[in-house]
């Protein structure tokens, strides 16, 4: 769940951290495909292929890490991102 502090702030809290995980990593990788590189360590496509076994190119990584968030969101909540 995504709640709003009374200061204005979000926290994601609860099942939808791993989301916001998978969000964040798809983006990464997008950005990383532009030319930036988010960290010293591992690349967004190293992570994404190590952490759930997905195989194939950038694009193709991008496609099965959005078809996980597909399946992480209910079909009565409406995607954010």
């Amino acid at each position: 769940m995504i709640e709003e502090t009374p200061s204005g702030g979000l926290m994601v809290t609860g099942e939808h951290i791993k989301l916001y995980g998978l969000i964040s990593l798809k983006q990464a990788i997008i950005l990383e495909g532009k030319g930036l590189k988010l960290s010293r360590g591992a690349s967004a496509m190293a992570i994404a292929k190590k952490r759930y076994g997905l195989k194939g190119g950038r694009d193709k990584i991008i496609a099965q890490v959005q078809a996980l968030i597909d399946q992480f969101i209910p079909a009565d909540e409406e995607p954010t991102a």
